[in-house]
């Protein structure tokens, strides 16, 4: 039986940190590929709060309203759960394909 992998607080600021100033559009496709959200548009302001090894936590703002949300890999399908950091990036990674696969769907 494998155990989560554990992040520390510096690898969870480090990631977060990266996702929100290089990866604001990937962000965005995760919320409109993977959340019940009504109108997202390229405007929402969107980030991340945290990851662990089962998924995501993003916060979108929009027309004044703050919604907090929880991705997880599993329901993506991406993986069950990160054992590294480097699956972190990989699962990352891998949500973009994911979510631009169900946006060209819908």
């Amino acid at each position: 039986m494998s155990t989560a992998y554990v992040f520390s607080t510096q690898e969870v600021t480090d990631i977060v940190d990266h996702m929100n100033d290089d990866h604001a559009d990937a962000l965005l496709l995760y919320v409109q590929a993977f959340c019940s959200i009504g109108s997202v548009t390229e405007s929402t302001d969107v980030r991340m709060t945290a990851i662990d090894a089962t998924g995501i936590n993003i916060v979108i703002t929009a027309d004044g309203s703050l919604d907090k949300q929880r991705i997880t890999f599993r329901e993506v399908g991406v993986c069950s759960q990160l054992s590294s950091r480097k699956d972190a990036r990989v699962a990352l990674v891998e949500m973009v394909r994911v979510a631009r696969e169900r946006l060209s769907k819908s």
